[in-house]
């Protein structure tokens, strides 16, 4: 949820910005042999390397979250296209098939409702499980007509060659929808960031110029974390998927 995402972020900036007073102060009471420009160069290349690593490790982050978040708006989309081209094959099977249509209508509403729902927990990533048994009722509708031509078999063929498609849409569309950013890597990077503003703090002038200037470069990074746990919930929070796809495919369904 955006609470959620706002938390984060908060205790992110807090322990980095936390970090860097903590630098600041220290400075007042470091041994100045361990201050002067020799020790500064070094310390230099050292923190150097933290923050590269910290660049390259965020970056691959992003890319992952970002790349996640597309998959799953693109299987949503064909998710819906095999629905839309489900409900025309079972349409031209003629009237016998109806409950078959009208059990795809009910499953499809019911899929947006549990993609989208008002104050739902942030972790639902597909339809829950009456969802999932409407979807088991296409099927058992369809298996339960009796062609009495070559026509309606051949029909038939067509309509469960497509629910097939449909199923597999519905599962890669599940599969793609997990989070892409490992915890562990999460908090490595927060541990890196903090010890490169603790060090900033030990060799920065102790004025309110500093303290600001590093207060937004904290606040621009944390705010990078929470756009990251935004797109981790695609459903839900302030950045989320659009609910067009299934909303249009229930559109053709209605005509």
């Amino acid at each position: 949820m955006m609470e959620d995402s706002l938390a984060t972020t908060l205790i992110i900036f807090v322990c980095v910005f936390g970090a860097l007073l903590v630098g600041l102060f220290a400075s007042r009471y470091w041994p100045s042999t361990h201050l002067d420009e020799r020790s500064k160069d070094v310390v230099k290349l050292g923190i150097g390397i933290v923050v590269t690593m910290t660049v390259l490790i965020l970056s691959l982050m992003v890319s992952s979250v970002k790349g996640s978040f597309d998959t799953t708006d693109r299987d949503l989309r064909q998710f819906a296209t095999s629905i839309i081209v489900l409900d025309r094959s079972i349409s031209h099977y003629g009237s016998d098939a109806q409950p078959a249509r009208l059990a795809l209508r009910q499953y499809t509403v019911s899929a947006i409702h549990d993609l989208w729902p008002t104050g739902a927990d942030p972790n639902i990533r597909i339809e829950g499980a009456r969802s999932g048994k409407l979807l088991d009722q296409v099927e058992t509708d369809l298996r339960a007509l009796k062609p009495t031509d070559d026509a309606h078999r051949s029909y038939l063929s067509e309509v469960l060659a497509q629910y097939d498609a449909v199923i597999q849409a519905r599962w890669i569309f599940i599969d793609d929808s997990s989070g892409s950013v490992l915890r562990p890597f999460f908090f490595v990077v927060v541990a890196w960031l903090m010890v490169i503003f603790a060090t900033i703090g030990l060799y920065s002038p102790r004025n309110a110029t500093v303290v600001l200037v590093m207060a937004l470069s904290i606040l621009s990074l944390s705010g990078a974390t929470y756009l990251m746990s935004e797109m981790e919930t695609p459903f839900s929070g302030v950045i989320v998927i659009s609910s067009y796809p299934l909303r249009n495919a229930l559109a053709q369904q209605m005509r």
